[in-house]
């Protein structure tokens, strides 16, 4: 019981640390499209530890998803979303940069990222609360 406590423990650390990392990117003053193409890989890392951790902690309540689609419902339902379609915007944006590129689509994500950091960490606070139950 103790080593999958600990497992959650550190998924929310790393899910503390991609929201960190990606606020750093979002600071940054996006000089070039090198600098803006990496605060969106920050935020595709970051959305895919949102989504996993839903995912493990959903099963720890009895859920089984293996999508983003599927785990963003469970975290509604389980209240650890407060918005759903935020996180389908996001998932959204995270797949129009993921499995193609394009100069517009990335300046229209990039554009949209700075809300996601707030949204996320709205995931980790009810997550963490989950685990102190």
């Amino acid at each position: 019981m103790e080593r999958a406590k600990d497992r959650y423990k550190i998924t929310l650390k790393t899910l503390k640390k991609a929201i960190k990392s990606l606020k750093e990117a979002i600071k940054a003053p996006p000089l070039t499209s090198i600098s803006r193409d990496a605060v969106i890989q920050r935020f595709e890392y970051t959305f895919e530890m949102g989504w996993k951790a839903i995912k493990l902690f959903g099963k720890r309540e009895g859920f089984d998803c293996n999508s983003p689609r599927e785990c963003i419902k469970i975290g509604y339902k389980m209240g650890w979303i407060d918005e759903p379609d935020n996180w389908f915007e996001m998932l959204k944006a995270r797949n129009l940069t993921s499995h193609t590129y394009n100069e517009d689509v990335a300046q229209d994500v990039y554009k949209n990222i700075k809300k996601f950091p707030k949204i996320i960490n709205a995931l980790l606070k009810n997550l963490k609360e989950t685990l102190e139950e």
